[in-house]
């Protein structure tokens, strides 16, 4: 049985060379800069969530990500079990988190009690013809030049060294399920893709992929834009 049932992704978190440039990349492909909040730099999509990434200064690389769990009782459980100790994010948005360190070394949060961004919209301002549906019928579709909107940090997919190994660990802690699993062979498993349990509620295909590789890191960390698909 699992120790916390998340809700979300609430971020991921690099480290990058030079702030600015990652900066200039990360807005370009449509995230919102918040600015630097002490040693770390903070960026949002255009949903309620008061963040989605954090890039801090240092050698190139990902460093973990965080989940939106229940309920700081969660936090709790999850503090013991690891003993580890619940902690302020003193981030915007406030919040509390557990860091915790999976099998390959990445630092992975538990989150809760964060508060939202009132100006925040997951709605595209545009309608969309789609297959079955014509929200726009004899009229024209323009856009300004821009970057598009991202609406979500979508999921995670990370390259780990064991994935039995790794598929244990977020399952033992998290209660993540199997949506497919895929192989090199038969009876020989690469990777999986793994969606949160939330009982009746429906979730999307998958919020975390693992792959096996020799090199550990991130493999992406995919961002919705209007009109995606889940």
């Amino acid at each position: 049985m699992s120790v916390a049932r998340p809700l979300d992704i609430a971020y991921v978190r690099l480290a990058a060379p030079d702030l600015a440039v990652q900066a200039r990349f990360l807005t370009d492909f449509g995230l919102v800069d918040l600015g630097l909040h002490g040693d770390v730099q903070l960026f949002a999509s255009a949903n309620e969530a008061p963040f989605c990434y954090i890039v801090e200064q240092g050698e190139a690389k990902f460093l973990g990500f965080g989940l939106w769990v229940e309920s700081t009782e969660a936090l709790e459980a999850l503090a013991a079990r690891e003993g580890r100790r619940v902690q302020s994010l003193g981030l915007p948005g406030g919040g509390s988190y557990v860091r915790m360190t999976d099998p390959d070394g990445f630092e992975i949060d538990a989150v809760a009690g964060q508060s939202f961004r009132s100006d925040g919209t997951s709605e595209c301002p545009v309608d969309w013809n789609e297959n079955g549906l014509r929200r726009r019928v004899d009229s024209f579709r323009r856009t300004e030049k821009g970057p598009s909107h991202v609406l979500r940090l979508g999921h995670l997919g990370m390259a780990v060294t064991d994935f039995r190994r790794s598929e244990g660990w977020y399952k033992d802690r998290f209660g993540l399920l199997t949506s497919e699993e895929f192989e090199t062979a038969p009876g020989k498993p690469l990777g999986a893709f793994m969606r949160l349990n939330r009982g009746e509620t429906p979730t999307d295909h998958h919020t975390v992929v693992l792959i096996e590789s020799p090199r550990r890191g991130c493999a992406m960390s995919p961002l919705r834009l209007p009109g995606s698909m889940t």
